[in-house]
């Protein structure tokens, strides 16, 4: 993967975008999600005039507004007819293109019994009809609309569980019943491990339809939204799923209650943590990666004398975590056949 990656996050006011242009960002993900939908400025007469604002405002920072998020419409909202919900979230959608947004983010509709399967088919006839209107919505504003995975809660717990639009099968069912069988993804990849599944998979089986990235750490067990290398999602394995399906978007950082951890002193430091992180990550597509998380000592060593032998260098990801190998040893013939079987993907030329 040749071209650059921007390395972007999410914020929600005009005012985030200065600390995410001194910590180094190049774009910004805005969020329209928590907008009052009853007195936020969506709501006001002017909002176009307050969209156009931050457009302004992030031309003059330098800041790209490379992806947004529409505000999250509730399944009761939409099913019984909540005006002041529904227009906020329509004008969310205008609002991604106002501010200069190619493409904006939509939740799927989530019934709260939709879950293990249960009612999975009444949630996506409901799903059907307001997608359509989406998609429809799209087009007239020239966004791109890009499905999210999602989760549901285990009624009366905050025990994630999957529902409709968790997987990739579920999402696809959803386009191709819609006529949009070339529709765009976001892949979040903290829900998809919620719903257990590894982010890695999910990415490789939406291939080349993974347009946009939410990127954020959690516990396995709560929807925490932290930086990578925080919580417990393997990173290493992620990115070689990036780089096997020829992912040439934004590396986006979802961190979205990064900022409430910190007082404003700190804002901008934590920021620019972040910030070297997405540099990190950035620079993987200039390495020969292997996704060996099992890797043995001995095993490492082998692969020195692979790299000396053969004058690539490959980063090897060792259980999550990123090391290069230096030291001389002896040839592990298994390891290298497995090396040479994956080449078209740890030897890609750049």
């Amino acid at each position: 993967m040749s071209q650059k990656h921007l390395i972007t996050v999410s914020c929600q006011r005009r005012e985030d975008l200065p600390f995410l242009a001194r910590a180094g960002f190049e774009g910004a993900d805005f969020g329209f999600y928590t907008v009052d939908p009853n007195n936020g400025w969506l709501s006001q007469q002017n909002y176009r005039e307050q969209a156009s604002q931050i457009a302004e405002t992030a031309q003059e920072l330098g800041i790209a507004i490379t992806q947004a998020h529409t505000y999250i419409l509730g399944y009761h909202d939409y099913v019984n007819g909540n005006q002041n919900a529904i227009t906020a979230f329509q004008r969310s959608l205008e609002a991604s293109a106002l501010i200069g947004s190619p493409c904006t983010v939509v939740h799927p509709l989530i019934a709260p019994d939709c879950i293990y399967g249960e009612n999975m088919q009444s949630c996506l006839n409901v799903n059907l009809k307001f997608l359509q209107e989406v998609f429809e919505l799209g087009d007239r504003y020239g966004v791109e609309i890009c499905l999210e995975n999602m989760f549901n809660w285990h009624p009366g717990t905050l025990v994630p569980v999957r529902t409709i639009g968790s997987t990739a099968e579920s999402l696809l069912e959803i386009t191709d019943k819609l006529g949009q069988s070339q529709a765009f993804f976001c892949v979040d990849v903290g829900h998809a491990i919620l719903t257990n599944q590894a982010p890695q998979v999910l990415l490789r089986k939406l291939k080349n339809r993974v347009r946009i990235l939410h990127l954020h750490d959690n516990n396995l067990t709560y929807d925490d939204h932290m930086p990578p290398y925080l919580g417990r999602l393997n990173w290493g394995e992620i990115l070689c799923a990036l780089k096997e399906i020829g992912y040439t978007g934004n590396l986006n950082f979802e961190t979205i209650f990064f900022e409430k951890r910190y007082p404003e002193a700190l804002l901008e430091d934590a920021y620019r943590f972040l910030y070297r992180i997405g540099f990190i990550f950035a620079g993987y597509n200039h390495y020969h990666f292997l996704c060996l998380n099992d890797i043995t000592d001995s095993h490492r060593k082998c692969l020195t004398r692979y790299i000396i032998c053969t004058g690539k260098e490959p980063f090897v990801c060792f259980n999550g975590r990123f090391c290069q190998i230096y030291a001389m040893c002896a040839l592990c013939k298994h390891l290298i056949r497995f090396i040479e079987t994956n080449m078209s993907i740890t030897s890609e030329s750049e």
